[in-house]
């Protein structure tokens, strides 16, 4: 017997036992409540005869006794003989006797048992008639009247038959003291009780009767529970004998084809391993910089509070918010390591004052010196004598090509100096160098020195800190940049990198001077309306802020159901569109402008900066997408050049 078989019968006796038990409790119960009917009923019952029993001697009390004739089996009370008037003779010369309640009560209960078999008994703890003695369960029941019991009754054995006695305290009344007074009782006091006992024989046999029926019910109930049971534990063995039969066979082959699999699996865990590597990098790197970021923004909103000089509060201002974008610019350059990889690294190509970079980069490099503790070592800037100063090319990826290079310089180096320079060859390319006198890369581990997580270590015991990317990630962009990147290293001695990238210079100046008027020159957007669709307050504020110096008509809503029906109820020439809203989504209210309005210009503006999400906006019909924080020169530039484009096809 297989094990899951033995798991299936020992579930399926569990479950026997289970119903057997659940059966069996509610036949119990049943026929426990049945004895508690019968009980119930037999209590009312006697209830019934104690108060047709206290009416008889209550109405007996009330005229004083009861006379009678004087017969052979009654006879004069001997207990009443000091009343006057126990015994009369009527006119016509019978003689009768007085019965006093008690003795009435007796007399009755004499024969309701000897017609019904229900006995009745009038007794007291103090009778005065030996007969009317209380037997032990009496005494008990006359003892907890005493203590404030009402009633008192439980099922005994009289001549090994079963009643139910039941037994009320007898209080003393006006009419009980005619006899009773000179026993000291008064007025309330308990004077004594009357018993009543009913034979459970009866409701006996109408419980055995229904607790016959009760059996057979459960009885037939659990037989038939069991045949079905029976029947289900049946399919349930010849379906799982199917399947072991069919599992023998799939695990055959299993064999085979885990043995092919071996090592594909071991290749697909490696990759796993390096991309988990790779997305857990990214993640703390995000985090890293994020968060002295927010402590910079945060800080420089708080210093127009503490500080009286204007002039110079301003000038730090920006100062801390260029560093905050300098610090958000490279995280999105960071997060491009993954595109190097697939060759969509997105290149933004503008002017590039190479004396600026440098400074730059001799900034960054003290912040940096700070940071490592290493302010032993000094940077060296060889300027170019050349005149072209300028050129075009991604400045954010080249200043974090050189900051990389630089801070990886400064992280091997203990002593000397580093430095950074660039000259132009005869090929017109510009090539930037950083050398160091750090420890130097032995030549068996040059070849490995960009690649993913690699780092070089100098003796047993030293490790140095970094996540390993950043040579990776400067080889990367230098290769989108169409440059190359070149190592001289000597180990103990230093290191030199250098960077080739191509230029050209008359295209360069025509760029610069384009760039540079159009960042003077004042936008006049009259006469144009802009509708601005944004459920975040001081975003759209600092939209509204960017275009009122434009002279343009602004419109605002915070919804994308809204946003649809204005654009469709009157002119609108430039529609700003929040992706994510309350309502519907600026994806779903783009696709609704575009089944009336095909002319109006959408700019889709979000914190989504992936690419898809810019392809999902352009598909639902957005002309242009703009990834947060929009810088206003750019959105400007945009505006104006759809608005121009716009003009010239009316």
């Amino acid at each position: 017997m297989s094990k899951e078989i033995r798991y299936i019968t020992n579930f399926f006796i569990l479950i026997i036992i289970c119903i057997t038990l659940l059966i069996g409790s509610s036949l119990a119960w049943n026929i426990h409540k049945e004895n508690q009917t019968s009980y119930e009923l037999a209590k009312v019952e006697a209830s019934g005869n104690y108060n047709k029993d206290m009416v008889f001697r209550r109405w007996a009390s009330m005229h004083g006794g009861v006379y009678v004739p004087i017969t052979d089996s009654i006879q004069p009370n001997p207990h009443l003989n000091f009343l006057a008037e126990q015994n009369i003779t009527t006119t016509t010369g019978k003689k009768l006797t007085l019965i006093n309640p008690a003795y009435m009560t007796r007399l009755v209960f004499q024969i309701g048992e000897k017609q019904y078999g229900q006995k009745g008994h009038i007794t007291s703890l103090n009778p005065i008639n030996p007969e009317n003695e209380a037997d032990e369960w009496e005494t008990k029941a006359l003892k907890s009247f005493e203590n404030g019991v009402s009633e008192y009754s439980s099922v005994e054995k009289i001549d090994n038959k079963k009643y139910l006695r039941l037994m009320r305290p007898i209080i003393v009344e006006n009419s009980c003291l005619k006899c009773h007074a000179s026993q000291g009782y008064q007025l309330g006091d308990i004077r004594g009780g009357i018993s009543v006992s009913i034979p459970m024989n009866k409701f006996r046999l109408i419980m055995q009767a229904k607790i016959n029926r009760m059996i057979s019910t459960h009885l037939i109930s659990y037989l038939v529970i069991l045949f079905f049971s029976a029947l289900a534990y049946q399919r349930i063995l010849i379906e799982m004998k199917k399947r072991n039969r069919a599992q023998k066979i799939i695990l055959k082959n299993e064999v085979i084809l885990q043995q092919q699999n071996k090592e594909l699996l071991l290749a697909k865990e490696q990759a796993i391993e390096s991309d988990r590597l790779k997305t857990v990098f990214l993640q703390n790197m995000s985090h890293e910089i994020r968060t002295p970021m927010n402590a910079i923004m945060g800080f420089s909103s708080l210093l127009p509070e503490q500080f009286h000089n204007k002039n110079d509060l301003q000038e730090y201002s920006n100062i801390i918010m260029q560093r905050c974008n300098d610090l958000l610019s490279i995280i999105n350059d960071i997060m491009d390591i993954s595109k190097i990889e697939t060759k969509q690294v997105l290149l933004t190509l503008e002017e590039c004052n190479l004396d600026f970079l440098l400074t730059e980069i001799q900034v960054l490099f003290a912040e940096e010196q700070k940071r490592q503790s290493k302010t032993n070592i000094s940077l060296l800037i060889n300027n170019s004598t050349t005149d072209n100063r300028t050129f075009t090319t991604d400045k954010r990826k080249l200043r974090q090509i050189l900051i990389n290079l630089i801070s990886n310089a400064l992280k091997f180096t203990d002593k000397g100096q580093i430095e950074i320079g660039f000259s132009i060859n005869e090929s017109k390319n510009i090539i930037f160098y950083v050398s160091d006198t750090g420890i130097g890369i032995p030549a068996s581990e040059q070849k490995n020195i960009f690649d993913r997580f690699t780092q070089v270590e100098q003796g047993e015991n030293r490790i140095f800190s970094g996540t390993g990317l950043g040579l990776s990630i400067v080889q990367g962009l230098t290769n989108a940049l169409s440059g190359e990147i070149h190592l001289d290293s000597e180990l103990g001695k230093g290191s030199t990198f250098t960077i080739t990238l191509p230029q050209n210079s008359n295209q360069n100046n025509k760029i610069s001077n384009s760039t540079t008027n159009k960042a003077k020159r004042d936008y006049d957007f009259s006469g144009k309306t802009i509708l601005i669709v944004e459920d975040d307050e001081h975003n759209s504020q600092y939209l509204k802020e960017i275009f009122n110096r434009t002279s343009a008509k602004i419109i605002h809503t915070y919804k994308g159901a809204e946003a649809v029906q204005i654009v469709l109820s009157q002119p609108i020439d430039i529609v700003l569109m929040d992706i994510r809203l309350p309502d519907i989504s600026g994806y779903e209210a783009t696709r609704q402008i575009r089944q009336d309005k095909q002319n109006v210009i959408i700019i889709a503006q979000t914190a989504y900066a992936a690419s898809e999400d810019k392809q999902q906006a352009i598909d639902s019909g957005c002309n242009e997408y703009l990834s947060k924080p929009v810088k206003a020169k750019k959105l400007l530039e945009l505006v104006d050049k759809y608005l121009t484009e716009s003009a010239i096809l009316n």
